[in-house]
């Protein structure tokens, strides 16, 4: 999906690295950008920043958000201290717009492994998911690891047409899961 550019809040050269690098990234011939047009990816104009301590209740409503609005994640609210527990010793990258966090992933570094990555219902389809996994594998490299829900087709569907490979099934407090690599690039 593309969003108007407004404003140039990128500079043209950003713009260039940044298509240059998701086309390496995902395997396709870098072809020459049109920087004139108005239209862009969404992922061009987001920043990706580090959480402060002011951001941890607004990825706890991220978090629970979308478990409420997706298939095959159990629904239940964390309170402020679960949540907390369940990034405990996770790197945590989000993406806002104004003071609004829409998008955040969470990273167990010492296996390269993917535990939550959500984006807001409204703000999905927008190439979000896909620009915090490219920032993962810019810090980490590849490969790249994480497990999605039997019954989370939507995510399913997603980690299928980006490359990433299901390794196996197995069954877990909250249902049968399918882990994923994203392999290192030959």
């Amino acid at each position: 999906m593309y969003l108007s550019w407004q404003n140039g809040l990128v500079e043209q050269e950003h713009k260039r690295e940044l298509w240059a690098e998701h086309c390496e990234i995902v395997g396709q011939k870098s072809t020459s950008l049109n920087l004139d047009s108005r239209e862009y990816p969404a992922w061009w104009s987001m920043k990706i920043e580090v959480p402060g301590p002011e951001d941890i209740d607004k990825l706890r409503c991220v978090f629970n958000e979308c478990r409420r609005t997706t298939a095959g994640i159990p629904s239940q609210n964390l309170t402020m201290c679960e949540f907390e527990e369940e990034i405990e010793g996770e790197r945590v990258s989000l993406i806002r717009v104004d003071a609004e966090v829409i998008a955040f992933i969470s990273i167990w570094e010492p296996d390269k492994f993917i535990h939550h990555l959500f984006v807001t219902p409204k703000h999905q389809r927008r190439g979000l998911g896909q620009r915090l996994i490219m920032d993962a594998e810019k810090r980490y490299g590849r490969p790249l690891y994480l497990k999605c829900g039997v019954d989370n087709t939507r995510a399913r569907d997603f980690y299928d047409r980006t490359g990433w490979l299901a390794q196996s099934t197995e069954s877990g407090p909250n249902g049968p899961y399918i882990n994923y690599k994203l392999p290192a690039v030959a």
